[in-house]
């Protein structure tokens, strides 16, 4: 930054306190130096804030509240420019006011603080600024739209005017987070900075980070290769856009003992190699156990069809049996490719969660599905239609053909597949995927929009806009709840010490930490992961946080997620699992995620075998990596109390209505009847569409 030598703004600011000066032509005012009148709540979650914190409150129709950044602007000039920064977000106005006041009085701006967030946005200028403490820039909460949080963050006036920038960055904040094999160290600067750490079991140091180029404020970077319980001394480097470097001080942190457990695992898709003939799982068994992971978790239904040996699934709609045939891929067709797998893991030390795709059934280029599939019997056009719609009537989920989820005969039938996996194999676990709905514009099958319409006594709307769209979106969200529910009791009845866990989503888009029901997970796909840990239905939650590092929003939003997930693993007391990206990225930004990962302390899951970089580099390179730099030991995988060493037990059943064996939706199962048990507590719950309660 460009000096400002006088000695009388330099005494400036060490009596005031209130600003940084970075040079005769720029000034930049954070908080907590910002003059606040009424009531404004101080935020540290988001990743694109200015420095340690923001402020923000409600938009008001009263003009109440206001927060004034006011320069001590070094020199009269005419060409004084006015910066902000602040977080964005959705739920933020269009039209936040902003005063500037300077030599000419007041100008009024009015910011989109739904975009231009999370670095310096242009709002006004040139001005005339006279020398002092006269001008500032005022954000208030004025305005119309009441659900909207203005924010107030930074605040930066420049002049072109001044000499040379000669000041480096003022680091501050240092802080190590640090795991057994790794850690996180994080700083602050008060200016875009680049980021580098050297580190060592000396003052010496002897290693460095690669520099990391991107000028940003706040920094983050992860070192990984450490030894366990081994103390470590460490400085941080940053500089700016000028070259001045800054270099903090001698820093030290011990890094924990051997991890002593972790869930440590790789998904295997089928359509492609990995499980398809006992060669290919040898190869992929050895490949994953060697690099010391302790979880494969296979694709054994893809669509409808089947990498195990299936069983005739009983369906009372048509009083006929459904079963779904060995995928063509299989080879020889007579090999069974998970009974084969659960062998191999096991004898490997490994466990195995064999994973389905939920509601996808068949697809516009399969063919004709057999005699006795389901989508034969219940397919788009049939007598008894299980086919998911758009609210346009469509059934192609880009080729692909789903069942619907509020069809209460369809979650009898997926809960039969289920079962007739975990009872025929010794499986350690299962995995769910594509649990979930394709969009908000689906799940208007007829039978659904019957249910729907018995129940509140209005069709399913087809547009956001409308006044019941909230309704109907809770209602499908609670078709997926249940049929994770009634799995989870239909599993523990049989084989308790299965772990249960779901494939969930981590799109981009609202702060999972602070707009939980905003993120796509729960509004667009109708997803609740954090009810189901919540009322440990599940498991394991294993969110899909597929990012590229590479991509600073992207690396930013995958450290955003890795935060919730740690949060809900230490709320609830069930296990979080990052499912990292490694197609998505280089090994080196792939052993990057992960150990953010891991230094949160939750588990781990690769997407995947077949696919472990972008850079066309052999499979084997990256799991060799993965073995150097985070799983150098074998370790078991994480014990599930609750499940080896119960405290509570679990009450389930069915109700049925014998007089009712007919019913064109129900059958003979009855839908919202309450149960309720007495004991030393008294608890009620109310039946599902199958009429389980539990």
């Amino acid at each position: 930054m460009k000096g400002f030598l006088t000695l009388l703004l330099a005494l400036v600011v060490v009596l005031t306190g209130a600003i940084n000066v970075y040079a005769a032509n720029e000034v930049i005012i954070d908080n907590p130096y910002a003059e606040l009148v009424g009531s404004w709540t101080t935020g540290t979650m988001t990743t694109t804030k200015y420095g340690a914190d923001y402020y923000y409150c409600f938009i008001s129709t009263t003009n109440g509240n206001s927060a004034t950044y006011r320069p001590n602007i070094p020199q009269t000039a005419s060409d004084w420019e006015v910066y902000i920064w602040f977080p964005s977000g959705t739920n933020r106005p269009t039209q936040a006011q902003h005063i500037i006041h300077a030599a000419n009085g007041d100008n009024i701006v009015y910011v989109n603080q739904q975009a231009n967030g999370g670095y310096w946005y242009k709002i006004g200028g040139p001005y005339t600024m006279n020398a002092g403490t006269d001008n500032y820039v005022r954000i208030t909460n004025y305005g119309s739209e009441t659900t909207k949080v203005v924010m107030a963050d930074g605040v930066r006036f420049y002049s072109a005017g001044g000499g040379p920038d000669t000041t480096p960055p003022v680091i501050s904040s240092v802080s190590a987070n640090p795991g057994s094999t790794g850690a996180t160290i994080t700083w602050i600067t008060d200016e875009p900075s680049t980021s580098q750490v050297e580190y060592g079991e000396t003052t010496s140091y002897g290693y460095a980070t690669p520099e990391d180029t991107s000028l940003v404020t706040n920094h983050s970077v992860t070192l990984s290769g450490l030894s366990p319980s081994t103390l470590y001394h460490f400085r941080v480097k940053s500089k700016d856009a000028s070259n001045n470097l800054a270099v903090s001080g001698d820093y030290t942190f011990t890094t924990t003992s051997a991890t002593a457990s972790e869930f440590r695992a790789v998904w295997v898709n089928t359509w492609n190699i990995g499980f398809q003939s006992a060669s290919e799982i040898d190869t992929m068994i050895a490949m994953t156990s060697g690099a010391n992971y302790n979880v494969v978790i296979p694709e054994v239904r893809r669509r409808g069809d089947a990498h195990y040996t299936s069983s005739p699934l009983y369906c009372p709609v048509c009083n006929a049996y459904h079963r779904e045939p060995k995928a063509s891929s299989v080879t020889p067709q007579s090999f069974d490719p998970l009974a084969y797998g659960v062998e191999k893991a096991h004898a490997a030390g490994m466990q195995i969660h064999p994973w389905i795709v939920t509601y996808r059934i068949w697809g516009s280029g399969a063919g004709t599905p057999p005699p006795d599939h389901v989508w034969y019997w219940h397919g788009a056009g049939t007598a008894n239609d299980w086919s998911m719609r758009d609210s346009s009537g469509g059934y192609s989920d880009g080729g692909n053909y789903n069942l619907d989820p509020g069809v209460p005969a369809v979650q009898d039938y997926i809960c039969k597949v289920v079962l007739d996996i975990v009872s025929h194999y010794d499986v350690d676990g299962f995995n769910w995927d594509y649990i979930r709905y394709p969009g908000t514009s689906w799940g208007y099958n007829p039978i659904t929009m019957q249910r729907f319409y018995d129940e509140y006594g209005y069709w399913p709307p087809t547009s956001s806009s409308s006044p019941n769209w909230g309704t109907w979106c809770d209602y499908r969200r609670q078709q997926v709840t249940d049929l994770v529910k009634k799995c989870y009791l239909e599993i523990m009845a049989i084989k308790p010490w299965i772990n249960h866990n779901v494939d969930t989503v981590g799109w981009m888009g609202a702060n999972p930490n602070t707009n939980y029901t905003g993120t796509a997970q729960y509004s667009s796909v109708f997803q609740d992961a954090r009810k189901w840990m919540q009322d440990h239905i599940i498991d394991t939650n294993i969110l899909m946080n597929y990012k590229r590092e590479a991509d600073s929003a992207q690396a930013a939003d995958y450290d955003l997620w890795t935060t919730w997930l740690a949060n809900m693993q230490s709320s609830t007391g069930r296990h979080s699992v990052d499912g990292q990206a490694c197609y998505l990225n280089s090994i080196s930004n792939s052993i990057h995620q992960m150990q953010v990962a891991r230094n949160a302390g939750i588990g781990l899951c690769n997407y995947d075998y077949a696919s472990t970089n972008n850079e066309s580099r052999p499979r084997q390179e990256f799991f060799d990596a993965v073995k150097a730099n985070l799983y150098q030991t074998p370790v078991p995988v994480p014990d599930m109390p609750w499940k080896s060493n119960p405290t509570t037990g679990i009450i389930f059943g069915t109700v049925t209505d014998a007089s009712k064996p007919n019913d064109p939706i129900y059958l003979n199962w009855v839908y919202k009847a309450t149960v309720t048990v007495s004991g030393p507590v008294t608890r009620s719950t109310q039946t599902d569409a199958t009429g389980t309660y539990g």
